[in-house]
């Protein structure tokens, strides 16, 4: 992975993105909508983790 792309991939690889939107989902707008985009960017975050495809180090590589 290109060294300038691994903020933003260590930032959407986190549990916290998704459920801040799950969590969104219950006070702003279509609930189910935002809710089930959680949902499924969480089973995302959690199948690579359990591949073994966790956050990435500076230079772009895998960590331990």
């Amino acid at each position: 992975l290109a060294p300038k792309a691994v903020p933003f991939y260590n930032a959407v690889h986190r549990v916290w993105g998704p459920v801040a939107l799950m969590v969104a989902s219950i006070f702003f707008g279509p609930g189910a909508a935002l809710f089930t985009g959680g949902l499924a960017w969480l089973a995302h975050v959690a199948i690579d983790r359990a591949a073994g495809f966790g956050l990435r180090t500076p230079e772009g590589f895998q960590r331990d």
